[in-house]
């Protein structure tokens, strides 16, 4: 009898929190075992307290992962940044997205972040200073080729052929075909031309919190 009063008890591998419970008091459950294919759990737990986060990293920045390396993870839900660390990857890029899978351990000692939020994850592949950099949405890009549509000192726009070098999320390397100081168009330019007159009005792109 005292063995099958063991089985009222059901112990967790590990600490966690139940986030889905499939059986109510009273309701008669498939035993556990893998002849029982359809047979649901009795509840699901959640591991909170390490979350892992998974990205896919493009294939031209796949050589810059290793095991141990430090990101930075913005939950923007909670506006804030946490620290996460590159545990484990594929090994191998996916031919139909042609990137690879990545997974990222971020500590979640205070429970402030809930599984399944979303976050944006700040990888560090380059590094360079004194770069120049303009807005993303100031590049138009058509295949390999990009531009950007400059005002001049007349108020007319110039449409310049550029090369462009790394990128964050917010802005892009310029690495020719604009100098500093030059005024650049951010956003639509479909109904822009070469040499039409312009009324710029400037604005001011603000970082995101945490900094680039």
């Amino acid at each position: 009898m005292q063995s099958l009063l063991d089985y009222s008890k059901i112990t967790a591998p590990f600490d966690g929190i139940v986030t889905s419970r499939y059986a109510d008091t009273g309701a008669m459950l498939a035993s556990g075992t893998s002849s029982e294919k359809q047979a649901l759990p009795l509840v699901r737990l959640s591991q909170n307290g390490l979350l892992r986060l998974e990205i896919p990293v493009p294939e031209t920045n796949v050589p810059a992962v290793r095991l141990g390396k430090k990101v930075s993870v913005e939950v923007p839900a909670l506006q804030k940044i946490f620290q996460g660390i590159v545990a484990r990857f594929a090994g191998k890029v996916d031919s139909s997205t042609c990137t690879m899978m990545t997974e990222v351990d971020v500590a979640n000692p205070r429970f402030r972040i809930v599984p399944g939020m979303y976050a944006y994850v700040s990888f560090p592949i380059e590094e360079k200073t004194n770069a120049l950099a303009v807005p993303i949405q100031a590049i138009s890009r058509q295949g390999d080729a990009a531009s950007a549509y400059r005002v001049n000192r007349e108020n007319r726009i110039e449409v310049l052929p550029v090369i462009v070098g790394i990128e964050t999320r917010n802005e892009i390397e310029v690495l020719s075909g604009l100098s500093e100081g030059d005024r650049v168009v951010v956003g639509n330019t479909s109904q822009l031309r070469q040499d039409q007159v312009v009324v710029p009005k400037l604005v001011q792109v603000l970082e995101p919190k945490g900094g680039r």
